[in-house]
């Protein structure tokens, strides 16, 4: 268990010692202050029928013919050494960034790929 944190059973015991109105005002603090998952969370608690699925944002799956086109074309470029080489294919930041955009580049595009071919998997 995380150190400082109290268990379930201690932690019932130190609410049932609260009065109603501190139980209040440790929820509110905890909504206001909390982040947002936390406060939906809360709002689902007090207001059942109110509760929906919020929108995060989330994005919808990236198109598996582009990031296998992207992977491909920046897996040519390192080999060839256009990224040290100079060449025009490979804009100046991309070059003289010590390397960290390439290397940024390339992991971004193995967690997008690797996402993409785990949802294809079919389980038996």
């Amino acid at each position: 268990m995380a150190q400082g944190r109290l268990n379930r059973d201690q932690c019932f015991e130190k609410l049932a010692e609260m009065e109603a109105t501190d139980l209040k005002k440790a929820l509110w603090t905890l909504y206001w202050r909390g982040a947002a998952p936390l406060r939906e969370r809360i709002e689902a608690i007090i207001d059942p029928q109110r509760a929906e699925v919020p929108d995060r944002g989330v994005k919808s799956p990236p198109d598996p013919g582009l990031v296998v086109g992207e992977v491909t074309q920046f897996a040519g470029l390192a080999r060839s050494g256009s990224y040290l080489a100079g060449d025009r294919r490979v804009s100046r930041q991309e070059r003289h960034s010590g390397g960290t955009r390439s290397v940024d580049s390339a992991g971004k595009l193995r967690t997008r790929y690797a996402a993409m071919t785990s949802r294809q998997r079919v389980l038996p």
